[in-house]
């Protein structure tokens, strides 16, 4: 059977940010883009395994915060105390 009028799945590519949501309310603030948009790098900062293409919503703590900022990925430091922080994935 000839397979090359097949279609493969379209590649997607998809854009990570940091979702900002209020502590009080639960009200979605915004978003903030991230400089570095390496999979490879937010597997490591956020200690998962090399095969999760981390699709979900990963909730960012002060230990990941400090770890982006290392990797100059934030430019500046969140405030954990009036906001939850999640990182995001969404296709483009």
């Amino acid at each position: 059977m000839d397979h090359s009028s097949e279609k493969t799945p379209k590649q997607y590519r998809l854009s990570r940010y940091i979702a900002v949501f209020a502590k009080t309310t639960g009200a979605y603030e915004g978003k903030i883009l991230l400089t570095c948009q390496s999979l490879e790098v937010l597997q490591q900062i956020f200690e998962v395994s090399a095969d999760d293409p981390m699709y979900e919503a990963w909730d960012v703590t002060a230990k990941e915060m400090k770890k982006l900022i290392g990797h100059g990925m934030l430019l500046e430091p969140l405030d954990l105390e009036r906001y939850d922080y999640e990182l995001h994935a969404s296709r483009v």
